[in-house]
């Protein structure tokens, strides 16, 4: 198994961060399942599948060849990239999921194998803080939409099959979803593992001690998870924070920083800073809408997140 650090430093090398899940091409074990992390899928799917020395999860080598059916990206961090992945592959366990995954399994909508783990991925999608991102679900071709995708889903919103606006969603092929993860390398830096290892089996108490470092355990992203542990680009002295005028890492003293540059006004904030300042009054953990501390102009989080050069 790959430890949370270790996927969390290899991660720090891209921009974009995403979870995956495989099913088993054989027939036979078509109802197998497993959930992962990655920075590169093309790369990581030939871990798995043993086309590369290194990196390969080893609870996947029983039921090569495996495919990648479908990929969500877009997550702000690795960490939060990490702990969708966590939640995704514990569902009963998981303090933002368990109460959606407990209506799904009253309901009898299906929850075990593979088709199931899709079902608690869309469950997931409509749920907060998820539900507020703005996630991109891929497809790899349209026999996996069409095996996997439910018609209805989001229970606690009297079903649905629509995802929140925010959202994209696409079927494309593995290499041209990687081509979206940039600063991943393509082909390059095969040897080194990228994912956190989750597990291959529908039945959640096969897992053992593995999946313990599969993912991050704690609670939600606070702002400053969100913030501080993101990929962050050089820092040039001149720029300083106007909410908290500091040229280092305002609230938090943990570095690297993370900027926002407003579009509304080019003026700069620590996205951390940023965050605190939209929960203020919401009391909200992921920061939901708020108003540009200088120039005014009201934003939803995901959106900002999507415009700000960050």
């Amino acid at each position: 198994n790959v430890h949370v650090s270790e996927a969390a430093k290899m991660a720090g090398k891209s921009s974009v961060f995403g979870c995956y899940l495989l099913r088993p091409l054989s027939q036979q074990h078509r109802s197998r399942w497993y959930v992962g992390f990655t920075v590169n899928p093309a790369r990581r799917l030939r871990q798995h599948n043993g086309d590369l020395k290194a990196g390969g999860a080893w609870r996947t080598k029983r039921y090569r060849p495996w495919e990648m059916t479908v990929v969500v990206y877009g997550f702000p961090t690795q960490v939060a990239a990490l702990q969708f992945e966590w939640a995704w592959q514990n569902p009963s366990k998981s303090k933002a999921v368990r109460d959606a995954f407990a209506e799904l399994k009253s309901k009898k909508l299906g929850v075990t194998g593979v088709t199931g783990r899709a079902r608690v991925l869309f469950e997931m999608l409509c749920i907060s803080p998820w539900n507020r991102l703005p996630l991109v679900v891929n497809f790899t071709s349209e026999e996996s939409k069409k095996a996997l995708r439910p018609k209805k889903f989001n229970v606690g919103d009297n079903y649905s099959s629509i995802l929140p606006s925010q959202m994209k969603e696409f079927v494309r092929s593995v290499p041209e979803i990687t081509q979206h993860f940039s600063g991943s390398g393509g082909e390059s830096n095969d040897d080194e593992s990228d994912g956190s290892e989750g597990d291959g089996f529908e039945d959640e108490e096969e897992r053992g001690q593995d999946e313990e470092l599969s993912g991050v355990k704690a609670g939600l992203s606070t702002p400053s998870q969100i913030a501080v542990t993101s990929p962050a680009l050089p820092t040039p002295l001149k720029r300083h924070c106007s909410i908290c005028k500091s040229f280092e890492s305002g609230y938090f003293s943990v570095r690297p920083t993370t900027w926002a540059s407003m579009p509304c006004c080019s003026s700069h904030f620590h996205l951390a800073c940023l965050a605190i300042t939209f929960t203020s009054h919401s009391g909200r953990i992921i920061p939901d809408e708020g108003d540009c501390p200088r120039c005014l102009e009201s934003w939803t989080w995901p959106l900002l997140l999507q415009k700000s050069q960050i």
